[in-house]
């Protein structure tokens, strides 16, 4: 009876040693931790001399967002019209190296690189080189020959079937926090191409950053250059987004902050990834100012014509007619908020990025032409951000709807004059 409890005993502590290891990754907030060192000397924000006059408050707001935070570092910037007119970021970009976080920090935007690649889709579409309804088979000929018709506006809205991150008995136990280096996008796409769909293209919603590697996929083999290259070409650098680029785990990247798990006021770096597998649903750099740039050129209708933005901004019904649950249009989540300008509600065009060492939030308010982000260089969840962006859009929105007002004004008494 000894003999067998022993073997029993051994048996559960192998298998305990065994999962232990496998999922390392997750055990790091409790292990190994260091006391948050103090803020370095703050850095100068960028503010546009029309808004010089607010500095001090935002300022004074992103630091409070740090410190209830607890962000070794953090970056926001604020858009208006087609300018950036603030952006500021504090903390440290690298801790051991007393490196301060400054605005041209780069960050993981995890799943704000959806945000990204729907640009990159409409850009295509407009050029012709794609349909939002071809099915991704008609380009992808390594994927799906034994499944239904899988469209590209399916996989950008998560209707398409195909699934999210999973489990495996692999280091490490969880797929979205692999180390493996993807070097073509049809390796990326074996990942799940022969995996089942979660159900019938149309009929159902499943959030999925594996149904935007095999957009990316489509989107590679319609332009005929690696997705990576078609976007920094047709995307980034026309946009002047200078800091936007896959998260390149093989390269030093000199301007890419250290990613920090934080628990308790205390720290410690976050457990290394590589994103390659999903550039275009999860592994991108980026800026507060770059995100901006791409929001500004997106609400003047300064890239994408008013047609294709609207497609990409209008949420996906389910084929029963039901809208999706996360009223998620392409690439974008479309909602409203109350309480930040006397007039009412606010429409909201929004995304946000959780990944390992980085959380990021991007919002649009398309009837006052704004957009704010914010990027925290720690591991958490982008819902974090929400109220301290709210917290700023309750400092601009107003101003900017009583410049909206004036210039309305101006405009109804000019018209007045020229009518007499």
């Amino acid at each position: 009876m000894k003999k067998i409890l022993l073997g029993l005993a051994i048996t559960i502590l192998s298998l305990l040693l065994i999962w232990a290891i496998l999922l390392y990754p997750m055990l790091l907030p409790y292990v190994g931790l260091r006391t948050l060192p103090e803020f370095p000397a703050e850095t100068k924000a960028t503010v546009d001399s029309a808004w010089q006059h607010m500095e001090t408050t935002l300022q004074e707001s992103l630091l409070a967002t740090a410190k209830k935070l607890n962000a070794p570092g953090i970056s926001a910037a604020i858009g208006v019209d087609d300018k950036v007119i603030w952006a500021q970021a504090l903390g440290h970009a690298d801790i051991s190296e007393g490196k301060p976080a400054s605005v041209r920090t780069q960050f993981r935007v995890g799943s704000v690189s959806k945000s990204i690649t729907s640009v990159g889709l409409g850009k295509m579409v407009e050029d012709g080189l794609v349909n939002l309804d071809d099915a991704v088979q008609s380009h992808v000929p390594y994927f799906g020959e034994d499944k239904p018709a899988l469209s590209l506006r399916q996989l950008a809205s998560h209707t398409s079937g195909i699934r999210h991150y999973g489990f495996c008995f692999c280091f490490p136990a969880v797929e979205s926090l692999s180390t493996k280096q993807f070097d073509s996008m049809e390796e990326s796409v074996g990942i799940f191409g022969k995996d089942k769909l979660q159900f019938e293209p149309g009929r159902g919603f499943q959030y999925s950053t594996y149904g935007y590697t095999l957009l990316s996929a489509a989107m590679e083999e319609a332009s005929g250059k690696p997705f990576l290259d078609y976007m920094q070409q047709q995307v980034f650098a026309p946009l002047g987004m200078s800091q936007t680029m896959g998260d390149l785990s093989t390269k030093e990247v000199p301007e890419r902050t250290r990613f920090y798990i934080v628990r308790k006021g205390k720290y410690r770096e976050a457990y290394s990834v590589n994103s390659s597998y999903k550039w275009a649903g999860g592994g991108m750099l980026s800026t507060p100012t770059d995100l901006i740039k791409m929001a500004n050129a997106l609400l003047n209708d300064n890239f994408l014509d008013s047609t294709t933005r609207e497609e990409l901004w209008t949420p996906i019904p389910l084929d029963n007619g039901e809208m999706n649950p996360q009223n998620y249009a392409l690439g974008w989540r479309i909602g409203e908020v109350s309480e930040l300008v006397p007039e009412g509600n606010v429409s909201i065009v929004h995304h946000g990025g959780t990944i390992t060492g980085s959380i990021t939030l991007l919002i649009l308010f398309p009837e006052y032409k704004v957009s704010i982000a914010m990027m925290v260089n720690r591991s958490g969840s982008s819902g974090e951000l929400f109220k301290p962006i709210f917290n700023l859009a309750k400092v601009i929105l107003p101003v900017k709807a009583a410049m909206q007002a004036e210039k309305e004004q101006q405009h109804a008494e000019a018209s007045t004059v020229e009518s007499e």
